[in-house]
């Protein structure tokens, strides 16, 4: 199988270019400088120049007619301008889709969200259960990037693309590589504050998953769908969305989180209410404070996918960096 994949130097899609390759696929990847030629044909990729505001170059790729499936985890993480990144992957999204459409093409397009869009229902105790793939993405959710989940709907609802939704654990850590996600962002805030805070009473829930494990949900993703398309069980036709959670850890709460980034950079841990907590965690208070528990049982399940690496508090304890 060949697949086109986007982010190929970021931190899920470095993970995954090796997935790949040692089950015997090849990796076309989309590549925008010298520097990511260089890095990602020394991973063993073959190289599509071209960049997400490029949307021509991304919709030659997808109709290459050598490609078997395509991943899309590429996004800019500049969080001063994270509005515009949003709309920047549903721009992605929406060009690849349609060009997919247009083809009556029924090959696999992974795409990327984040169990943080869905807000699971809450169980007879009054606590929130876990989140399951088939919960649909929160329509009042305050971050844009619920479009592109959207648009990852419609095109197989409406559109009859073979779109598969990955939504990423909030945390998805990886020790030393950590350099853009939640985790170190929050342990940087946490420094520069000098104590690790939690909301109330700490006993909001985050899910978590280690890198390596995400990146085998993408290899199986593409394996399963795209033998479905094989066999003819998957045809190109309006359906149910599909979804998939990447979660390692369904359940971790944030005191404990918090907890470990404190024990590891030695710094007090603290609880912070009201307007304490939204000047420690400024525009990340939504998600530090958020109770996101979610199951990844279904797509174990669909993709034969079981994860294998360290949890999240070890991963803080063993291998990420004091700052």
């Amino acid at each position: 199988m060949r697949v086109f994949l986007t982010g190929g130097t970021g931190l899920v899609g470095r993970h995954i270019v090796p997935e790949l390759l040692g089950a015997g696929h090849s990796v076309l990847a989309l590549s925008r400088n010298e520097t990511s030629h260089a890095k990602l044909k020394a991973s063993g990729c073959s190289i599509h120049p071209g960049d997400l505001t490029n949307l021509e170059a991304l919709k030659s790729a997808a109709a290459d007619p050598s490609v078997d499936a395509i991943i899309h985890t590429a996004f800019d993480h500049n969080w001063s301008k994270f509005v515009a990144s949003c709309e920047m992957d549903r721009k992605v999204i929406e060009a690849i889709g349609h060009r997919l459409a247009e083809l009556k093409s029924s090959k696999p397009f992974v795409v990327t969200s984040g169990t943080m869009l869905i807000t699971p229902t809450a169980g007879s105790d009054g606590r929130l259960q876990a989140g399951k793939e088939s919960d649909a993405f929160e329509a009042n959710s305050p971050t844009p990037r619920k479009h592109s989940e959207e648009l990852s709907d419609a095109l197989a609802e409406r559109h009859g693309v073979n779109t598969i939704t990955v939504r990423l654990s909030p945390s998805v850590h990886s020790g030393q590589e950590d350099k853009q996600g939640f985790i170190h962002i929050i342990t940087k805030m946490c420094k520069e504050k000098g104590q690790a805070a939690y909301a109330g009473e700490g006993q909001n829930r985050w899910n978590a998953v280690h890198v390596k494990d995400a990146a085998a949900l993408y290899r199986r993703i593409v394996e399963v769908e795209y033998a479905q398309v094989e066999s003819g069980q998957t045809t190109f036709a309006p359906h149910p969305a599909k979804r998939a959670h990447a979660v390692g850890e369904q359940s971790v709460a944030f005191k404990d989180i918090a907890g470990a980034i404190g024990k590891k950079n030695n710094l007090p841990v603290v609880s912070l209410e009201g307007d304490a907590f939204g000047a420690h965690y400024s525009m990340f208070q939504y998600f530090v404070a958020k109770d996101n528990p979610i199951s990844s049982q279904y797509s174990g399940d669909t993709y034969g996918w079981k994860p294998t690496q360290i949890g999240l508090l070890e991963d803080i304890e063993k291998y990420y960096p004091v700052l």
